[in-house]
């Protein structure tokens, strides 16, 4: 029988702990089953959990994502934290009519195909090396990190030299995505976004004077004719690099793991990705905010309430997705929300889901007989779901 809402906190609260990230979904699934949508008092949110509910309001022009006015009454010191500040200006959290006019810009400043093959090849060659004669190999940190990592950077135009430092610098940024923050965790964030911000700045007033054929000459010339407000242009560059490296990671991380964990190795690369997507999302969690007293599900959500949209457990509901919890890449039907839905609709998910499927299918072709090596490590995050560590050996 359904339990209470008490019993729904509880499970939320087992959630955040190390063993609840690891593998989130049996708890999802149980609080699916004591009340799909559920108010806990400690973070003040509406957690979200089922499939058509996460949908509707993705969808709902009446529903928007959490911005400075909205934080300015719920969280008055907000703006004395470089992170949320970054945040809570950047795209991710802009409502009509700015949204619709920054996404544009953002849209049209990223190029339709970049080469990727080469990108995947070189980092196949390194993995390679690294992994000869039986050697275990470290799957994530060779490959699916610095992969999505120099194609965004090669894109934006970040010098090589600084890309290494800027990835490690945003880990330490994206943790203020996470629910619960440690004081400790949240100066770091700070401390990163004022470095970040220093240096993205900094490119942008450099490619104003000498522009090339990137992403930041591009938005430096939008700012140089008004078409970004000021402090927009470095803004949007940040956010394109922390997104763009991040997410990608995980997806890439994620569907590595699950086909060499499986059978399924001669499926299409592009349905496995797809099913990754829905199986193992690397965004978990979304934030909007209820602009009018609204329904979602049986509850009834008062204006101005904070809602998390769980899309970890909207992809693996039972009542959207038969037998949710295997991982099944011969599925036709798909509508898992890893990339949002609505307005707000992942920008780079075209992007991100091209270079999955290109550095999947070459892997497969030229590492047949991969195999998992010991224990993977995840990252500590409920938000953003991936690993730090994903041991192999390629011969088998």
């Amino acid at each position: 029988m359904p339990g209470t809402a008490d019993d729904g906190t509880a499970a939320a609260e087992r959630w955040f702990t190390a063993a609840g990230q690891d593998d989130p979904y049996a708890r999802y699934r149980r609080l699916r089953e004591i009340t799909p949508v559920l108010y806990d008092l400690r973070l003040d949110t509406f957690f979200v959990l089922r499939h058509r509910d996460c949908a509707a309001v993705l969808r709902d022009p009446d529903i928007r994502t959490p911005d400075p006015a909205w934080l300015d009454v719920r969280e008055p010191g907000w703006r004395e934290h470089s992170a949320a500040v970054f945040l809570y200006n950047s795209l991710l959290r802009r409502n009509p009519p700015d949204h619709a006019r920054l996404r544009r810009i953002l849209r049209d400043a990223l190029p339709v195909s970049p080469n990727l093959e080469s990108v995947v090849d070189r980092a196949l060659d390194t993995l390679a090396q690294r992994g000869a004669v039986g050697s275990v190999v470290d799957l994530q940190t060779v490959v699916a990190t610095p992969v999505p990592l120099t194609v965004i950077s090669d894109l934006l135009g970040v010098p090589q030299a600084d890309r290494r430092w800027l990835a490690s610098t945003v880990d330490n940024l994206v943790a203020v995505l996470d629910p619960l923050l440690a004081p400790a965790v949240r100066d770091r964030a700070d401390q990163a976004a004022d470095r970040l911000g220093s240096y993205f700045s900094e490119l942008i007033e450099e490619r104003s004077e000498h522009p090339r054929g990137d992403v930041a000459s591009t938005l430096a010339a939008a700012a140089r004719i008004g078409r970004l407000r000021t402090g927009e242009a470095h803004d949007a560059l940040l956010l394109l690099f922390a997104a763009g490296n991040e997410t990608t990671s995980g997806l890439i991380g994620n569907a590595l793991h699950a086909v060499l964990r499986g059978e399924h190795r001669s499926a299409d690369p592009a349905a496995l990705i797809a099913e990754t997507l829905r199986w193992d999302s690397p965004v978990q969690l979304t934030e909007r905010v209820a602009s009018r007293t609204c329904r979602i599900g049986e509850v009834t959500v008062p204006a101005g309430a904070d809602i998390t949209l769980v899309l970890g457990s909207a992809n693996r509901d039972p009542q959207r997705f038969p037998a949710p919890d295997r991982f099944d890449p011969a599925r036709t039907d798909r509508d898992a929300l890893s990339f949002g839905a609505g307005p707000h609709y992942c920008l780079g998910a075209a992007l991100a889901q091209q270079l999955a499927i290109v550095l999947l299918r070459r892997f497969l072709a030229r590492f047949p007989k991969a195999r998992l090596a010991g224990e993977a490590t995840r990252r500590p995050s409920p938000t953003l779901r991936g690993f730090t560590s994903l041991p192999v050996v390629l011969d088998g």
